[in-house]
């Protein structure tokens, strides 16, 4: 299901997301660094209705931000 993120689930979003910054770098990509994508970020596209998560059986496993405001 994909639903709207809660502000409790930040912690496991930054989990992902810190793991794919981690990989994206080995590859030569520098789009996301330590610092962002971060928790404060993160409470903003919640706050505006931005960030989305793809749960499956009670679990976080994904997620998206889905904004007109920038890439």
């Amino acid at each position: 299901m994909i639903r709207a993120a809660k502000v409790n689930e930040i912690p496991r979003i930054l989990d992902f997301t810190q793991a794919c910054g981690a990989a994206m770098r080995t590859r030569g990509i520098f789009q996301w660094t330590p610092e962002y994508p971060s928790r404060n970020a993160f409470a903003r596209d919640i706050r505006r209705g931005e960030l989305w998560v793809f749960e499956q059986e009670g679990q976080v496993i994904g997620t998206v931000v889905l904004s007109s405001h920038m890439d």
